[in-house]
């Protein structure tokens, strides 16, 4: 009995001991896994400290799903400074609903998630927690920017005008003021707006709102070589700002430059760089030039437009839409309806399959014809498209799409009254009707998508075979682009174009003889060719030749380009006293002129002089950081010849 008794003891003892181990064991774990929590948090934090969001994020999604609520909440106020940094609307709003309280001591977050809320909608809560922050702000001029803004969502412009109506203490504030005063004066009153632009400049001279607007306003005015400086002088003060650079792009987008907006694009992307600015940069790579990317390889934002971006970059550069996995991607319907980069990607997709009625049907039904990215292109595919179907074209005015810089095939083919030309209708008919409509528009990548005939008939007009030889140039090769155009029938304009590209190819003797076939001629494709020729000679280090080939051409002569090649004639005959003579006379209307005359200016230590020309220059071309550089040399330069000059 006492035996058992005994073993019953020892059995006690080592049950107690195994309890005491698994207790040991999971407090172990426990501390462990708490220790490796804290760990993760304050790699994330120091992450965020040096400015790399993404990195913390990836490293937050690491902590383990059940830990304390302490822990959670410590998380989220990461996840939050992190989403803040990107900009990422959709995360802030969902950690704004499961977390709103941690948005109350924070002033930047709350502003955001604020201004995020009142543009989706969300009133209740947009009111909850603008109220939670009200008597507590330190940045007045963005809560008096946002209240101003909601009163004019919810209709209330006299009570957004009283709101504005007294001058702020803060200059950050005042600016504010102005700037929204401008904005509501603008639809009606551009002076006015104007001069509380002007106003709100100087107390903030590189505020690039202001800088923004002072270019919408010039723009629609009329004035777009002004307005390009507003826009650069904004982008160049707040240059990581992808709302600001976007701004700048589709400014150049609106004037016809598609290649610098896209170079604009893809100079801002990044990890952290907004969906739309990716989304962007894709849609034109594919209509406009390709860039050298690998799309697949691209680390995107976390945002909703993430599966979008995914898909369309996976898409094989041959083509353009896939139906079938477009189907699988997460808010595809919303896309569909918001995003006009969809809408013209299954346009040209369409017409790459010869499937010209759904083309149609989805023209006619465009959802984003009133701010259509080529109002004169759509309507001339249109026009086309019709025409193809029924032989006739509309006959309904279009307004000022006939404006006299639109291409001629887009006033041809909307001319109210007259019949297509011979030409018009064999071009229209053929398969290459849609690939010349986008070339006319500027889009060379999807007229090359859309490219069919590898030689075009002698019968079609001259610039089709001219414009597609320029596309296989730009975003081929100088060697295919060779090929093609000595395929083609010899216009003019096309043999010049020819001799130009046999230069390119280092085959100058060829490309010579081309050129000399017109360059006496007194024609556009004349011209150029004598300025070729001119610049041969002059890169050759044969300036008796340049003179004689611009002399023989008396159009160029006379042309302001002429007399800025004479005067590099001068240059290289090594008479500077006649190029500065031949420069000065033209100085006004030459910019060329200004940086020969400032150069000469800083030699001869004429700061005053130097200074005012390079001033002229930087004010002209505000992103141009050479221009920048030397006024900086200038001031450099001029004080240290005062220092040895001094007693």
């Amino acid at each position: 009995m006492k035996k058992g008794k005994t073993w019953i003891s020892v059995i006690g003892v080592v049950l107690l001991l195994v309890i005491l181990v698994g207790l040991g064991s999971a407090m172990w774990r426990s501390h462990a896994r708490e220790k490796r929590a804290t760990d993760t948090l304050a790699r994330a934090e120091a992450l965020l400290s040096e400015n790399k969001p993404i990195e913390a994020l990836a490293l937050l999604r690491r902590a383990l799903p059940r830990d304390s609520d302490a822990f959670t909440e410590k998380k989220a106020a990461l996840e939050i400074q992190a989403h803040l940094h990107m900009r990422n609307v959709p995360r802030l709003l969902h950690l704004y609903d499961r977390h709103p309280h941690l948005f109350l001591p924070h002033e930047e977050a709350a502003l955001f998630a604020c201004r995020a809320l009142l543009q989706t909608g969300n009133k209740e809560p947009f009111h909850i927690l603008r109220n939670s922050w009200k008597g507590r702000e330190t940045d007045s001029g963005a809560w008096l920017a946002l209240d101003v803004d909601a009163l004019l969502v919810e209709g209330k412009r006299d009570a957004a005008l009283a709101m504005l109506s007294e001058k702020r203490p803060d200059d950050e504030a005042e600016t504010v003021r102005l700037i929204r005063l401008a904005l509501l004066n603008a639809p009606d009153h551009l002076e006015e707006a104007w001069s509380y632009l002007e106003e709100a400049s100087l107390l903030a001279p590189t505020n690039s709102d202001i800088r923004l607007f002072r270019g919408q306003i010039l723009e629609q005015l009329g004035k777009p070589a002004a307005a390009r400086v507003e826009y650069v002088a904004a982008h160049l003060a707040e240059p990581d700002n992808p709302r600001v650079r976007d701004q700048l792009a589709e400014f150049y987008r609106r004037q016809g430059n598609p290649n610098l907006a896209l170079a604009t694009w893809e100079a801002g992307l990044s990890p952290t760089a907004p969906g739309y600015l990716w989304l962007k940069a894709m849609f034109w790579s594919r209509m406009v030039k390709p860039l050298e990317r690998d799309w697949t390889k691209a680390t995107y934002p976390e945002e909703r437009l993430t599966p979008l971006l995914v898909w369309l970059g996976h898409l094989p550069d041959t083509s353009l839409w896939d139906e079938e996995t477009f189907y699988q991607v997460p808010d595809r319907t919303l896309f569909l309806s918001t995003r006009q980069e969809l809408f013209w990607i299954r346009v040209v997709d369409h017409l790459a399959r010869n499937q010209e009625t759904q083309a149609l049907l989805l023209l006619e039904r465009n959802p984003f014809k009133a701010r259509s990215w080529n109002p004169e292109m759509e309507e001339a595919l249109v026009a086309t498209l019709r025409f193809r179907k029924w032989g006739a074209f509309p006959r309904e005015p279009k307004g000022d799409l006939t404006a006299g810089n639109s291409h001629p095939l887009f006033r041809q083919l909307i001319r109210e009254d007259a019949e297509p030309s011979p030409e018009l209708t064999a071009l229209l008919q053929s398969p290459e009707a849609f690939s010349a409509l986008f070339l006319a528009g500027g889009w060379l990548e999807a007229a090359l998508h859309l490219h069919r005939m590898p030689e075009i008939p002698s019968g079609f007009p001259d610039w089709v075979s001219y414009g597609l030889t320029q596309a296989i140039r730009y975003n081929r090769s100088t060697e295919e682009a060779l090929a093609f155009a000595q395929r083609q029938p010899q216009s003019p304009a096309l043999t010049v174009l020819t001799g130009e590209l046999l230069l390119s190819e280092n085959r100058i003797d060829q490309g010579m003889a081309r050129l000399a076939d017109v360059a006496k001629a007194p024609t556009e494709a004349g011209f150029r060719a004598a300025w070729l020729t001119t610049m041969v000679h002059l890169d050759q280090g044969q300036p008796d030749k340049a003179r004689q080939a611009l002399e023989n051409h008396p159009g160029l002569l006379k042309s302001l380009t002429g007399r800025e090649l004479m005067a590099r004639i001068a240059i290289a005959e090594n008479k500077p006293e006649e190029a500065t003579r031949l420069y000065t006379e033209v100085l006004t209307e030459s910019t060329e002129a200004k940086v020969w005359l400032a150069r000469q200016a800083y030699v001869a230590k004429r700061w005053e002089e130097a200074r005012r020309l390079t001033t002229e220059l930087n004010a002209q071309f505000p992103d141009s950081l050479q221009f920048r550089a030397n006024l900086a040399a200038i001031a450099d330069a001029e004080a240290k010849a005062t220092q040895e000059v001094a007693p």
